[in-house]
């Protein structure tokens, strides 16, 4: 039983360099996937998801796991993730400004107009001329703000056309 509760040292060495390079494998999936790959799941994405995540997670605890493994393996991804939000503060992109889309910006966001279009018909919005902003937010959520309503404290951490590229 004791077995099954530790681990030497390499083999908990071994674990969190597993862990970091099967993270920044599947950071790097996703941010390749861009914004599209954060949004609502279907059932196939679901079961991906999972599977991908099992496939992980085993990757992580190597051949036999145990309860230090286990441990290790979740301290080294809460770490990472800190980590990354702390030195990876993003700014927003703006991606259509008053009914103009921003083609550097939607190439940058791995989005195209179609994307881009759906955006203001979900908000409601179903004149260009309506659109004040749309924007890529750092959390990769997608927000339109209607034209009128133009005041410069919505949008003090925005990042202007041309601006540098969001990292999803």
């Amino acid at each position: 039983m004791l077995d099954e509760l530790t681990s030497p040292p390499t083999t908990v060495g071994a674990v969190v360099v597993a862990t970091v390079v099967v993270f920044a494998i599947v950071l790097s999936v996703h941010r390749l996937g861009g914004p599209r790959v954060r949004t609502p799941l279907t059932a196939a994405d679901l079961a991906l998801a999972t599977m991908l995540g099992a496939i992980a997670a085993r990757t992580t605890l190597l051949d036999s796991p145990t309860l230090v493994t286990g441990v290790v393996a979740l301290l080294v991804l809460v770490l990472l993730h800190r980590v990354l939000r702390r030195v990876r503060r993003r700014a927003p992109l703006v991606l259509m400004s008053d009914g103009v889309p921003d083609p550097a910006a939607l190439r940058r966001a791995r989005l195209d107009e179609d994307d881009l279009r759906q955006r203001p018909r979900q908000a409601g919005i179903t004149r260009r001329s309506d659109v004040w902003r749309v924007i890529l937010e750092p959390d990769g959520q997608i927000s339109v703000l209607r034209a009128g309503g133009d005041d410069p404290w919505i949008v003090a951490d925005v990042d202007r056309p041309g601006a540098r590229a969001p990292r999803p």
